[in-house]
């Protein structure tokens, strides 16, 4: 049963604590009570080592808004509802989060302009939609599609790793596999050699000069490893260039340009569609929409595409003449200007994007497994078949 670590006030107005266990927190505060113990503060009294880092996360803003959704659909006021998730909140930073939104609110500020205050937890479009359904009057619907989106790219991204989590294992474990052999096995079968006196056959040589080269520099390549890994981490924080580079060669490889093309142009449509229909002018839709995009050929793509709109032109051929989204994707992008049911239209796009992004991870995940099994089955083979063709020789 949990133990808890608890401070309270006592019938006599004198602070006391104490430590008991529970089921839960509202089972010992209910208990409290019942013993005239006004409890203040109850908290887990877990090891250090089991204590969990409660950080907010981008699934703990996207729960926050889901219930800020639900409750004022309900018809409560802002206050109120942040009042309410504020004492069902478990994470203290989130309820702190929860409580500095609801005391900025009291003081007259509107969702949108407290939300600007906290710019690490709500970005730039969850703002500027909210401002929007503020003036119009939908805030529980905005919040709704809001929280729809942002379970959407969460979903994918994890069906992304899961997609290549196996592979990744399967070749991690082929890397290991390969090394214990080359720095264990093969030198047992190289002394075994040494007593033929005979020459080797060349593979089999080959094989036994790249285990001396692993023994002999294990740590320099191990710290080259490590020294490379470290570097490319530092400069995809410190250099726009380094990243932008990789944005460009990403975008010339096959399988990643086509699932990073689905999901740009997936998660585009759906932020301009959603923009669209909240109100929100089409020049700012594409102004912040730029903003979330990852990829720099896009995001540079978008920006000029915006300033050709601003200058008259239609959105359609300013995103055509940028020669990097796709033709589908502009083509109904104009048959929704000339119809005047652009947000339809983006919606469209999205949903077709996205189911072909499925479609993309769900054939990765059925290629890959295959491929890196034979990579294995290739590479360990060949070592055993290497330290065995000097005994098929002497058998023959």
């Amino acid at each position: 049963m949990p133990s808890y670590i608890w401070h309270g006030i006592d019938h006599s107005g004198k602070k006391i604590q104490g430590k008991n266990e529970a089921d839960n927190r509202r089972q010992l505060k209910t208990r409290l009570i019942e013993q005239n113990i006004f409890p203040l503060k109850i908290k887990s009294n877990l090891p250090p080592y089991l204590k969990f880092n409660h950080k907010i996360k981008s699934k703990h803003i996207t729960y926050l808004l889901e219930q800020l959704s639900i409750l004022i659909n309900a018809n409560l006021p802002i206050i109120k509802a942040f009042t309410i998730i504020s004492q069902e909140e478990q994470n203290p930073k989130l309820q702190k989060l929860v409580n500095r939104c609801k005391q900025s609110i009291s003081t007259g500020k509107s969702l949108s302009q407290t939300m600007r205050e906290h710019p690490q937890y709500f970005d730039e479009l969850t703002c500027n939609l909210i401002k929007a359904s503020e003036q119009s009057g939908n805030l529980d619907i905005v919040l709704s599609e809001l929280v729809i989106r942002r379970k959407n790219i969460e979903l994918q991204k994890r069906r992304i790793i899961k997609a290549l989590l196996y592979p990744a294992a399967i070749l991690g474990t082929t890397i290991i596999v390969t090394t214990i052999m080359l720095l264990f096995v093969i030198p047992q079968f190289a002394s075994m050699f040494d007593n033929f006196g005979a020459p080797l056959p060349g593979y089999t040589q080959f094989i036994i000069n790249l285990s001396n080269l692993l023994k002999k520099s294990w740590e320099f390549i191990l710290a080259t490893s490590f020294s490379c890994a470290v570097s490319i981490k530092i400069a995809l924080h410190k250099s726009d260039k380094f990243r932008q580079l990789l944005d460009k060669l990403s975008l010339k490889i096959p399988v990643t340009k086509n699932i990073l093309t689905n999901d740009i142009v997936s998660r585009l449509t759906n932020t301009l569609g959603l923009m669209s229909s909240s109100g929100v002018p089409l020049l700012k839709s594409l102004e912040i929409t730029s903003s979330t995009i990852s990829n720099f050929q896009y995001r540079v793509a978008i920006q000029k595409a915006s300033e050709l709109v601003a200058n008259g032109e239609t959105l359609h051929h300013s995103l055509h003449i940028q020669n990097i989204f796709p033709v589908k994707m502009v083509r109904l992008i104009a048959l929704g200007e000339e119809t005047g049911r652009l947000d339809s239209a983006f919606k469209k796009i999205s949903a077709i994007y996205n189911e072909e992004l499925n479609h993309i991870i769900d054939n990765l995940n059925n290629l890959l497994e295959p491929v890196i099994m034979l990579i294995l089955g290739s590479l360990v083979g060949s070592l055993v078949i290497g330290m065995y063709l000097p005994i098929f020789r002497l058998g023959v």
